[in-house]
Parts: structure tokens; C-alpha cells; sequence
């Protein structure tokens, strides 16, 4: 196996070496006017952790997903190009003092399900050049763990967590990475009112089970590009057919 590492944004050496992936979900608001509390809030946990890990530095990296929402807008440039989601969790790191090519962002995901997908994709960009350096270095492929360290809401964690279990646990496995669910505390965020909480809860009761019923049928990456691109994935195959009917309880 050959890898050409010029397809890679950063060098090769940390790519081979890197230990822990900081992921960030995006999350924007029901009104599509930016960048939501609670997300700058899993921001900051994010960068307290890494600067108290005794891993941090050139063996960590930085994933914002998210390119937008079915439920609210994207908010637009001046010129009118799409801001994506992950773009102001990027300019929060950064202004945090993250180095730019420590943090990658998602132009592919919409909702929970293909956060998930987007983080799949960007693990195995990284496993195959650990392999590759493996090989050529002939050194045990199982000898550093890959760590997932993922930041989300309490209100959103469960989701999150069966969305991601399941996407990353589709067949081919991947091998050696560990997954772990960081959830931030959003007391003290305001909501309108309790029912609207309540809603936003219901739905993601709703989300979890749906995920786990299809968890049971879709076990590899092929079934999922099929269930994905074929239109097996409701909300987004209605969403395109002009059919899609924005979620209750949305922007937080």
C-alpha cells in the first residue's frame, strides 16, 4: 500500500502521529443569525481540556463539524457566499490561539446522522496514513490509540453518542480508535419556555430511537451509502424533494 502524502493539508509526520481528535458539533440558531452560546460553550471546554492533557501539542488535532442545518440558515458573507457552521467554531479556536493547521472543518454534514459520517471520514484519512507510517517503519500497527474526544450539550449527548457509535462501528471496523462522549453542562443558557424545551427534547428521544432502529438493519459502510444516497435517510431525501418539514424544539 502507497499513499502519496501530498493529498494531505498538513505534513505527514503529524498526520502518522496524531493521538487525540478534538471533535466540535456545530449548532446553529432556530433564527440563522450565527454562532449559538452553547456551541462557543463546547468550544471552550474543548481548549481548557487540551491545554490540561498531558497530550497536548503537535499529537492532537481539531475536527468543527457541521457545514449547516436542515432546520435553520446559513448565514452568507458579503458577497453571498454560504458561511458554514463549522467556519465560526474554526475562527473561535483560532482566536483562542489553536494554530490553523491544527483544525479542519465539514462541508458535507446537515444533521446528526452525517456528523457522524463526516467524522468517519476524516478518522480514516487519518488511520491510513498511521498505516502507511506503520508499514514503513514496521512497528506494531496496534501500538498508539487513536483517541476520539467529541464536546456536545447535555440536551444533544445522547444523540450524539448512539449517532456516532453506530456510524463509526460499521463495518470495516476502525481499528484502535476510542471514542469518547465530553458533555457540556447548558445551565444557564436561556430557552423561551419550558414547553419549547420540552419539544426539543421529545424530538431527540425520537432521534435516538430512530437511530438505534437503524443501527440494527445498517451494519457496513455499504449498507450506509446506500441507505444514505439512495434515499433511505428520510429528512434529508424529503428535504431535497421539496417535502421536508423543519423539526420542533430546533437551535440549541
Amino acid at each position: 500500500m502507497d499513499v502519496d502524502f501530498r493529498i494531505s493539508y498538513i505534513d505527514n509526520n503529524l498526520v502518522s502521529n496524531i493521538e487525540t481528535v478534538y471533535v466540535i458539533p456545530g449548532g446553529g440558531s432556530s433564527s440563522g443569525t450565527g454562532y449559538p452560546e452553547w456551541t462557543q460553550k463546547r468550544v471552550v471546554a474543548v481548549y481548557n481540556h487540551y491545554l490540561s492533557s498531558s497530550k497536548s501539542g503537535s499529537h492532537s488535532v481539531f475536527l468543527a463539524l457541521s457545514a449547516g442545518s436542515l432546520n435553520s440558515a446559513n448565514r452568507l458573507f458579503d458577497d453571498q457566499r454560504i458561511i458554514f457552521e463549522c467556519q465560526h467554531v474554526i475562527k473561535h479556536l483560532i482566536k483562542l490561539g489553536i494554530p490553523k493547521d491544527l483544525i479542519f472543518g465539514d462541508m458535507f454534514s446537515w444533521d446528526t446522522v452525517t456528523n457522524g459520517y463526516s467524522l468517519r471520514l476524516f478518522l480514516e484519512g487519518i488511520l491510513l496514513y498511521r498505516m502507511r507510517n506503520y508499514l514503513k517503519k514496521n512497528t506494531p500497527k496496534k501500538s498508539i490509540p487513536l483517541m476520539v474526544e467529541v464536546f456536545i450539550s447535555d440536551f444533544h449527548a445522547a444523540r450524539v453518542k448512539a449517532a456516532f457509535e453506530w456510524i463509526l462501528g460499521l463495518k470495516p471496523s476502525l481499528k484502535n480508535v476510542q471514542l469518547n462522549i465530553n458533555i457540556i453542562d447548558s445551565f444557564g443558557i436561556e430557552r423561551s419556555s419550558p414547553g419549547e424545551f420540552n419539544q426539543r427534547m421529545q424530538h431527540e428521544e425520537e432521534g435516538v430511537k430512530k437511530i438505534k432502529e437503524n443501527g440494527k438493519m445498517i451494519r457496513t459502510v455499504k449498507q450506509f451509502h446506500a441507505f444514505l444516497m439512495l434515499g433511505g435517510h428520510q429528512g434529508l431525501s424529503k428535504y431535497l424533494h421539496g417535502d421536508y418539514v423543519k423539526s420542533t424544539g430546533t437551535g440549541w
